[in-house]
């Protein structure tokens, strides 16, 4: 398992009931990095391959990573 986790949501209705049964199932709240409040959320836009917005998610991970992230810690 990774030590930290980011989630990619869009907001829609039905990302959110998705992503409430993910977080919310026993199995999820074994992980150490939930246990450990290291899940952070960020906007679905990060969710493409392309080079640009590669290193636009490498920047943000960064800034999250540093303390000064834009990301929702869950």
């Amino acid at each position: 398992m990774g030590d930290n986790i980011f989630l990619l949501t869009n907001g829609s209705d039905e990302t959110s009931v998705h992503q409430k049964q993910l977080t919310e199932s026993p199995l999820w709240k074994t992980i150490p990095a939930v246990q450990q409040g290291r899940v952070y959320t960020l906007d679905s836009k990060f969710n493409f391959d392309d080079p640009i917005t590669l290193y636009m998610l490498l920047d943000e991970i960064v800034q999250i990573m540093a303390g000064a992230g834009k990301a929702d810690k869950k």
